[in-house]
């Protein structure tokens, strides 16, 4: 988990320590989550924590 984290610190080049950030990058997963259509088959969800195979 904390690999990933550090990825995403990495490709966003947002400190997710700062809790600005973390709920900015939140806000984001959860807009694109939200989005009628959007793709959501590679994002692991509690229900699917392990993502299939990308349909997009």
């Amino acid at each position: 988990m904390l690999n990933r984290l550090a990825r995403v610190a990495d490709l966003t080049g947002r400190d997710i320590n700062d809790p600005r950030a973390a709920a900015e990058l939140y806000a984001a997963v959860r807009a694109r989550r939200l989005r009628p259509g959007a793709p959501t088959a590679t994002l692991p969800t509690p229900d699917h924590p392990h993502p299939g195979p990308s349909q997009g």
